[in-house]
């Protein structure tokens, strides 16, 4: 049984790396839906390069994601998270603020 993710993310990512093999291995799926986060998405990418299984994500959104050379077997269904920078200009001149400070994480998800 894996442990709760709010407690352990690395044992969360782990345990969304291991139900992926399982799936591909044992119940032989044709696709896999998910998973939740770009973290995990990059670990489950390759996971479904190897055996050709599509991954299809909903909620991922690191654009280094969707290169079609390396990834051919990913599809992301939302935008990337550099698609944001328009809405986000567009509430700056909205409200007439002069300056902004953006607050992300120094890795690739957060330069993304």
């Amino acid at each position: 049984m894996c442990p709760k993710p709010e407690k352990l993310n690395q044992y969360f990512l782990l345990c969304t790396i291991f139900s992926a093999l399982d799936l591909i291995k044992n119940v032989q799926v044709q696709a896999i839906i998910g998973p939740e986060n770009s973290m995990q998405t990059n670990f489950v990418i390759d996971l479904g390069n190897k055996s050709q299984v599509p991954i299809l994500s909903f909620s991922a959104t690191n654009p280094s994601l969707t290169s079609s050379i390396k990834t051919p077997y990913f599809f992301r269904g939302i935008t990337n998270d550099s698609s944001q920078v328009g809405a986000i200009t567009a509430l700056i001149q909205a409200f007439g603020w002069r300056e902004a400070v953006p607050i992300y994480v120094d890795n690739e998800f957060g330069q993304g």
